[in-house]
């Protein structure tokens, strides 16, 4: 992908794209089309929404689901909220996930409805506990709509810092348990 000099951090991607294409199909989910413009504007609410659940610059913010437009906003708004972002695989069993939470110790987890049975036998096995934020993939929009109701739409304006962590990945630990692979924003854009 191209990228523009002014595209430093992971969620600068959408705020180029919706200057320069507001009106240009971003994702396409299930024959639901997002624009740049409505992305942008959804993943700031996103932002705003982690900042308002106590989620602090820095802090990790696990999506449990599968590949949708939910990934991506919760993806770009929490990297707009200065948060890193861990996607937490579905397919794991409870026991595989709950030391990744206890090492990762997340500040949320937004998990597709369809996975929250998943999330709670995570946490019979973890000692960490979280807010868990519930989404529905089949609502007319993004099923993050209703957490995001009453926060503003601007972007939240942090200072973008290029070596911050924008993604953690655990590995299959396959010589012993998962390890979190720190991926900052700078890596991502190399």
């Amino acid at each position: 992908m191209w990228l523009h000099h002014d595209v430093k951090v992971l969620p600068d991607i959408v705020r180029h794209r919706a200057r320069a294409m507001p009106d240009k199909t971003a994702l396409i989910d299930a024959g639901r089309r997002v624009t740049f413009g409505q992305l942008d504007t959804e993943t700031n609410r996103v932002a705003h929404a982690v900042a308002r659940e106590g989620a602090k610059p820095g802090a990790v913010v696990a999506y449990v689901g599968k590949n949708s437009v939910p990934f991506f906003e919760i993806l770009f708004g929490a990297s707009k909220a200065g948060c890193t972002v861990l996607p937490l695989n579905w397919r794991l069993a409870a026991a595989e996930l709950a030391p990744i939470v206890d090492d990762a110790v997340p500040a949320l987890i937004v998990v597709d409805k369809e996975f929250e049975p998943l999330v709670g036998k995570v946490f019979e096995g973890a000692t960490h506990r979280c807010k868990v934020i519930p989404f529905d993939p089949s609502a007319p929009d993004s099923g993050l709509s209703a957490w995001c109701a009453d926060v503003p739409r601007s972007d939240p304006g942090l200072p973008a810092d290029p070596n911050a962590i924008a993604l953690l990945m655990y590995t299959s630990g396959t010589t012993g348990r998962a390890k979190g692979v720190q991926m900052t924003h700078q890596g991502l854009m190399y």
